[in-house]
């Protein structure tokens, strides 16, 4: 495996975490964050 191979590949996954992280973390991690704000407000 070349050098250039193995960049493309670490690059590839690093993106593939970004996405996964946009598509399936933010939105959980909103939610827990407004529920967190709401609580604040309530109190």
């Amino acid at each position: 495996m070349k050098d250039s191979d193995f960049l493309i590949f670490i690059f590839g996954l690093f993106i593939l975490l970004l996405v996964l992280d946009l598509f399936l973390f933010f939105p959980i991690r909103s939610l827990f964050l407004w529920k967190k704000e709401e609580r604040k407000i309530f109190l």
